[in-house]
C-alpha cells in the first residue's frame, strides 16, 4: 500500500513491495543517519529488520505492537527490544516509520 501511494504521487517510478527494498537503504541506512558512528549487533539488526517489515505492512509501529504482534512476542516482545536498544528504542520507533514510509 505504501509503495502504491508513493507510485501514485510520483515519488517512485516502479512498484515493489517495501520489504524487498534494500535493507541497507532502509533500516540500516536510517539508523546510520540518526547515529552515524553507531554500530548494531546481529541481534539488534534482526530486530531492526523485523521492525522494518512490520512498518512495511502497517505503516507505523508503537511499543504496544512489540508486545502484541506475534512475531515480536515470540522474540521476547517489548522487554527484549528494550534490553537490546535501551533508551534508544523509543526514538527508533518514532524515526523509522518516517524514514521508511517517506
Amino acid at each position: 500500500m505504501v509503495m502504491l501511494v508513493r507510485y501514485a504521487l510520483g515519488a517512485t517510478t516502479t512498484l515493489e513491495r517495501c520489504p524487498r527494498r534494500s535493507p541497507a537503504a532502509s533500516t540500516s541506512g536510517s539508523a546510520a543517519r540518526s547515529a552515524p558512528a553507531r554500530t548494531y549487533t546481529e541481534a539488534q539488526r534482526a530486530w531492526l529488520f523485523a521492525i522494518r517489515d512490520f512498518i512495511a505492512v502497517n505503516v507505523d509501529i508503537t511499543p504496544e505492537d512489540l508486545m502484541d504482534a506475534p512475531d515480536f512476542a515470540a522474540q521476547g516482545g517489548l522487554l527484549r527490544a528494550h534490553a537490546l536498544f535501551g533508551d534508544r528504542l523509543r526514538p527508533l520507533l518514532d524515526e523509522l516509520p518516517q524514514v521508511l514510509v517517506a
